[in-house]
C-alpha cells in the first residue's frame, strides 16, 4: 500500500468512528423529542376527551329531562331544546377536534391502538347522530321506530362516555420513549378526574329526571345514587392522592380551591336538599333546570381542574423540549466541529503532502515523454517546494528553445488562416493586375474557381455598366501608391450582376517599388436591395403599391405649380369603403387585403395618366384630378370612378359588393395645401357616409362649421366626463296588471356648459360613439346607475331593476362582462337588479358574435332586453337563440297606433310572438289613454312613457317610489 493510500485510510477510519458516535447521540436526542411530542399529543387527546365527555354528559342530562316531561311544548321545553342544541354543538366541536388529530397520531405512532380507538369513536358519533334525530322526532310528537325512552338515551350516551374514558388510558400507554415523571402520573390523575366527572354526570342526570317528573326518587334510583356517591368519593380520594405526587403550582392550587367551593360546598348542599325533600315527600327546592345548571357548575370545576393539570403538563413538556433541543443543538455543533476538524486535517495533508507529491510525479512523467507544457508550482519552502523549483527551472530551459521555433510558424499559419476563412473575397495580383491568388470566399462570391482566374487579368469581373473613367481614376490612385476604396458593380461567372465594396492597397518591396496589389471585396448586393426596398416603402404603400401620402404630397406640389401656371384648378377626391372593418372581421384580413388591392387596381385604371392616385390609410384612398373645368366635370369624373369601384368582385368563393363614398375639395377654393384639401375632402366624405344615400359630396363651409361645432361638443363632453357633470334620469316602467312601478331605465342627460340647456341625447351619444368616448360614457352610466339603485335599496325603497343601455361598440369589447362584474362587486348591487338593454340593430349586425356576448352577460345573472324591437331585421331563429328576458316595442309603432293600422298590427304581433317565446313585452313611448287601452287589450306586460311619468332625477324618482303611486287603467266597452 502506498503512503497516500495509508494516510487516507487512517483518516477515513477515524472519521467514521467519530461520525458514528455523534450520529448515535443525535438519534438519542431525536427519540427524546419524539417522546415529548407524544406526551403533548396524549395530553391534548385527554383534554379533548374530557371536554367531549362533559358536553355529552350535559346533553345526556338535558335530553333525559326533556324526554321525561309529558308535555314537550311548554316554554321550559323550548329552553331545554335550546340547551340540547348548545350541548350538541359543543359535543360535535370537541369530537371533530379529537378526530382531526388522528393525523398527528399516525405520524407519531403509526401502529398505536389509539388510531383504531378514534375510528370507533367516529362510528359511535354517527350512531349518536342517528339517535339524536329520533329524539328530535319524539320530542316533536312524531312516532319513531327507535326506543327513545330516557333510560335508553342515558345508556347510549353512557356507553359513548365509557369509550371516551378508555381513550385516555389508550392514549397514554404505551408512549414512544420516556417523557419524565409527569408522563407516569398524568394519565392516572386525569383518569381519576374523568371517572369523577362521569359519576357526577350520572348523579346529575338521575336527580334531574326525578325533578322533571316532579315525583320522589324511586328505590332503584336511590340505590344508583348511593353507588355513584361511593364512586365519586373514591375517585376524588384517588385523584387527591395522586395530586400529592404532582408538583402543585399556584394555578393548580387555585383550581383545587375552586373545585372544593363549587363541588363539595355548593353542589353538596343542593344535593342534600333535593334528597331530603324526596325522602319527606315535600316539593323540591329547585326545578330540574336550576338543578342541572348548579350540578353542571360542579362538573365544570372538575373539568377546569383537569384542564389546569393539562396546561401544567404542556408547560413541563415545553421545558423538556427546550432542554432536549439545546442538547440536540450542542450534539450537532460538536458533530459539526468534529467533521470540520477532520476535514481540515484531510485538506492540510492533501495540500502539503499529497498534492505536491502528485504534481512532481506528473511533471517527471511528462518531461520524460517530451511534454514541456505542465508547470510545477512550488507550494512552500519545504522539501517538496525546493524539489518543485528544480523541476520547473529544468522545464523552462527546455521550453524556451521550443517557443522560438514555433513563433515564426504560428505567425505564418495565423495569416494564412485569416485569409482562408475571411468572409470577404481576397485577390492578390502582380503590379499589372494579373491574378496570383484568390481565397475560398472569392469562389463562393464570383463563381470562379481559383484555377480559372489565376494568370488572368482582374478585369474578368467587369460588368460592362461601370464607366471607363471610373476605372481610370482607380488605376491612377493605385499607381500613385495610394489605397482606393469604393463600390463596383461586377458580374459573376453565371452572368448575374452584383455589388461589391472594394478596398485595394499596393504592396511595396524593400526598395519602395510596387510589386503586388491586394484587393479585399465584400458582397453588398443584399444591402443594395434593402436600400432600394426602403426607397420604395418611403414613397409607396407596400400592400397596394400605390403612392403613399409622402409621394402624393410631392406630386401635389408639382401639380399645383403647373395648375397655377395654366390658371386652372385641381380637385382632391377622398374615397372610403363603407363597413370595411366589418368585412375584415367577418371574412378575415386576407380577404380584406385582396379587396384593397383590387380597389387600388380599379382606381388606377379608372383615372387618367395625369391624375395621381394614393392610399392614405386603412380603407381610404385619394385622387388628385388634374386639368379640371367646372364642378359638373369633377362630379362626372368622380361618379365614373365610383361606378367602376362599386362593381361586384370575386375573391375565392365570396362575391363582394363594395360600397364607396367620395368627398371632393377644390384647389384653391377649399384650401391651398394638401393637408387643407384632405381635411376638407374628408369632412365631405364622412358626411356622405353618414347620410348613406349620397354617393359623393362637395365640401362646403357649412360642413366645416358643423365639424367645428361637433369638435367643440366633443371637447365639452370629454370635460364633462372628467369632471362628472353628466346626470342620470330614470323613467319608470309600469306593470299593466298591477299598475305598480316595477323597474326603471337610466337615461343620460347633459346640460350644455354655456347655455345650461339639455343637449339631445341622440346628438351627444352619436358624438361619443364617433370619438371613442362611448366607452368611458358607458362605464360612467353603468357605475352611476348601480350606485344609485343600491342607495335606493339602502334607503328602504322597493327593490326594482334598473336598465342601462349598451352601445354596439361596448358590446364588441371583450372585457365587457368583467367590467359589469367588477361594478356589481364594487357597488354591492345584486346582478338580478341590473338590466342590460341592446338595440335590435346592435345584436343583428353580427348575430353569431352577439349570441356569444349575450350568453357571457347572462352568465353574470343580469337581465337582458332587446330595445327598439321591430325597427331592424331580426331573424326569429336568431332571436330564439338570444338569452333575453324582455322585448321593448319601439316608440315609433306606439305613437302611430291610432293613425297607422300596420303599426297596430306589428305591435300586437310582437306581443303575441314574445309571449309564445316566454318573454315579457314593454311598450315604449306611451303618451295617451288610447294607446294605453290598446296595449291593455293586447295583454302587453309593461309600459313606459310620458303618460305615467317622464324621466326623473334621482331624488324625484325616489319620491315616486316612496309614494307608491300606481297606474289605473280605465275599463272601456271596446
Amino acid at each position: 500500500m502506498s503512503i497516500r493510500h495509508l494516510l487516507l485510510s487512517m483518516i477515513a477510519v477515524l472519521t467514521l468512528l467519530a461520525l458514528g458516535i455523534g450520529a448515535r447521540e443525535v438519534v438519542t436526542m431525536r427519540e427524546r423529542l419524539t417522546a415529548i411530542d407524544w406526551l403533548e399529543h396524549s395530553n391534548r387527546v385527554s383534554s379533548l376527551v374530557q371536554h367531549a365527555s362533559g358536553a355529552l354528559a350535559r346533553e345526556r342530562g338535558i335530553t333525559a329531562i326533556a324526554l321525561s316531561r309529558p308535555d314537550h311544548r311548554t316554554d321550559d321545553a323550548v329552553r331545554l331544546a335550546q340547551g340540547i342544541d348548545g350541548a350538541r354543538s359543543e359535543v360535535d366541536a370537541h369530537i371533530a377536534s379529537l378526530l382531526a388529530g388522528s393525523g398527528d397520531t399516525a405520524r407519531l405512532a403509526p401502529d398505536h391502538p389509539l388510531l383504531s380507538q378514534l375510528a370507533g369513536i367516529r362510528a359511535l358519533h354517527a350512531e349518536l347522530q342517528a339517535y339524536r334525530e329520533a329524539v328530535d322526532a319524539s320530542l316533536a310528537g312524531i312516532e319513531v321506530d327507535l326506543d327513545v325512552a330516557p333510560q335508553r338515551w342515558v345508556a347510549l350516551v353512557s356507553h359513548f362516555i365509557d369509550v371516551l374514558h378508555q381513550t385516555i388510558s389508550i392514549s397514554a400507554s404505551p408512549a414512544p420513549g420516556g417523557a419524565g415523571d409527569s408522563a407516569s402520573v398524568q394519565p392516572l390523575i386525569r383518569d381519576a378526574l374523568f371517572t369523577l366527572a362521569e359519576h357526577l354526570g350520572q348523579e346529575r342526570a338521575i336527580i334531574a329526571a326525578a325533578l322533571s317528573r316532579g315525583a320522589p326518587l324511586g328505590a332503584t334510583e336511590l340505590r344508583e345514587l348511593e353507588h355513584y356517591r361511593a364512586n365519586i368519593l373514591h375517585s376524588w380520594k384517588r385523584a387527591d392522592g395522586l395530586l400529592d405526587d404532582f408538583e402543585r403550582t399556584p394555578r393548580i392550587e387555585a383550581a383545587i380551591d375552586r373545585f372544593w367551593a363549587d363541588m363539595f360546598v355548593h353542589y353538596e348542599d343542593l344535593r342534600d336538599g333535593v334528597l331530603a325533600a324526596s325522602e319527606r315527600g315535600q316539593p323540591y327546592p329547585v326545578s330540574d333546570g336550576e338543578w342541572f345548571a348548579h350540578a353542571t357548575r360542579g362538573i365544570d370545576a372538575v373539568l377546569a381542574l383537569s384542564d389546569t393539570l393539562g396546561d401544567e403538563i404542556d408547560r413541563r413538556a415545553a421545558a423538556l423540549r427546550a432542554q432536549a433541543s439545546r442538547e440536540l443543538t450542542l450534539s450537532l455543533l460538536a458533530l459539526g466541529a468534529l467533521i470540520v476538524a477532520f476535514g481540515f486535517a484531510v485538506v492540510l495533508i492533501h495540500r502539503r503532502v499529497l498534492r505536491p507529491l502528485g504534481a512532481l510525479e506528473r511533471a517527471a512523467a511528462a518531461i520524460s515523454a517530451g511534454d514541456l507544457s505542465p508547470h510545477v508550482v512550488a507550494a512552500g519552502d519545504d522539501e517538496f517546494g525546493r524539489l518543485a523549483r528544480g523541476f520547473e527551472h529544468m522545464r523552462e530551459s527546455l521550453a524556451a528553445a521550443e517557443r522560438e521555433r514555433e513563433s515564426a510558424l504560428a505567425e505564418l499559419r495565423k495569416l494564412g488562416t485569416a485569409i482562408e476563412h475571411s468572409v470577404s473575397s481576397v485577390i492578390i495580383t502582380d503590379e499589372r493586375g494579373i491574378v496570383e491568388y484568390t481565397n475560398p470566399q472569392f469562389t463562393l462570391t464570383s463563381g470562379y474557381d481559383a484555377d480559372e482566374v489565376r494568370g488572368r487579368h482582374v478585369g474578368i469581373l467587369k460588368s460592362g455598366y461601370t464607366p471607363p473613367a471610373h476605372y481610370q481614376g482607380l488605376w491612377e490612385t493605385l499607381q500613385a501608391g495610394k489605397a482606393w476604396k469604393g463600390e463596383l458593380l461586377n458580374r459573376r461567372k453565371d452572368g448575374e450582376l452584383y455589388w461589391e465594396a472594394v478596398s485595394i492597397s499596393p504592396i511595396r518591396d524593400s526598395t519602395g517599388k510596387i510589386i503586388h496589389f491586394i484587393s479585399i471585396q465584400h458582397d453588398i448586393s443584399e444591402r443594395k436591395r434593402i436600400e432600394a426596398r426602403l426607397d420604395f416603402i418611403s414613397s409607396y404603400d407596400p400592400l397596394t403599391r400605390l403612392p403613399n401620402r409622402a409621394l402624393l404630397n410631392q406630386r401635389f406640389g408639382e401639380a399645383r405649380s403647373a395648375a397655377r401656371k395654366r390658371g386652372s384648378r385641381l380637385a382632391l377626391v377622398a374615397l372610403g369603403i363603407r363597413h370595411f372593418k366589418r368585412l375584415n372581421d367577418s371574412l378575415g384580413h386576407e380577404i380584406g387585403d385582396r379587396l384593397l388591392c383590387e380597389i387600388a387596381n380599379r382606381l388606377t385604371h379608372a383615372t387618367r395618366e395625369t391624375d395621381s392616385v394614393s392610399r392614405l390609410s386603412g380603407s381610404e384612398f385619394a385622387v388628385i384630378l388634374d386639368r379640371i373645368g367646372d364642378s359638373a366635370e369633377v362630379s362626372e369624373r368622380a361618379t365614373t370612378i365610383l361606378h367602376e369601384l362599386r362593381k361586384p368582385l370575386y375573391v375565392d368563393e365570396h362575391v363582394l359588393q363594395p360600397t364607396l363614398h367620395a368627398g371632393i375639395a377644390i384647389l384653391p377654393d377649399d384650401g391651398e395645401t394638401l393637408d387643407q384639401l384632405l381635411t376638407s375632402a374628408s369632412m365631405a366624405l364622412h358626411q356622405a357616409e353618414h347620410e348613406g344615400s349620397t354617393p359623393l359630396m362637395f365640401y362646403t363651409p357649412a360642413l366645416n362649421a358643423d365639424a367645428q361645432s361637433r369638435l367643440a361638443l366633443e371637447s365639452a363632453l370629454r370635460m364633462a366626463l372628467e369632471t362628472n357633470r353628466l346626470e342620470l334620469h330614470y323613467q319608470p316602467r309600469i306593470d299593466l296588471r298591477t299598475g305598480r312601478v316595477i323597474g326603471a331605465e337610466a337615461l343620460a342627460r347633459w346640460r350644455h356648459p354655456e347655455t345650461l340647456e339639455y343637449i339631445p341625447p341622440e346628438r351627444f351619444i352619436r358624438i361619443s360613439e364617433e370619438s371613442g368616448l362611448i366607452h368611458p360614457l358607458g362605464q360612467w352610466v353603468l357605475n352611476e346607475a348601480c350606485k344609485q339603485n343600491r342607495r335606493w335599496q339602502e334607503a328602504g325603497l322597493p327593490r326594482i331593476p334598473v336598465a342601462v343601455n349598451i352601445s354596439p361598440l361596448q358590446l364588441q369589447q371583450r372585457g365587457l362582462p368583467d367590467q359589469i362584474s367588477e361594478v356589481l362587486a364594487r357597488t354591492g348591487l345584486e346582478a338580478e337588479d341590473l338590466e342590460i338593454e341592446l338595440t335590435e340593430t346592435t345584436v343583428m349586425e353580427s348575430p353569431e358574435e352577439a349570441a356569444v356576448a349575450l350568453h357571457l352577460l347572462k352568465s353574470l345573472g343580469v337581465r337582458l332586453a332587446i330595445d327598439d324591437f321591430g325597427t331592424g331585421y331580426s331573424s326569429l331563429a336568431y332571436l330564439n337563440r338570444f338569452p333575453v328576458d324582455l322585448l321593448k316595442i319601439d316608440r315609433s309603432f306606439i305613437s302611430n297606433l291610432e293613425s297607422d293600422p300596420s303599426a297596430a298590427t306589428i305591435a300586437s304581433s310582437v306581443i303575441a310572438l314574445a309571449h309564445r317565446m316566454g318573454l315579457r313585452v314593454v311598450a315604449e313611448g306611451v303618451e295617451n289613454l288610447a294607446q294605453l287601452h290598446f296595449l291593455h287589450r293586447q295583454d302587453c306586460d309593461e309600459i313606459q312613457g310620458y303618460y305615467f311619468s317622464p324621466a326623473l332625477p334621482p331624488q324625484a324618482f325616489a319620491e315616486l317610489l316612496r309614494s307608491a303611486r300606481t297606474l289605473t287603467v280605465p275599463v272601456t266597452s271596446g
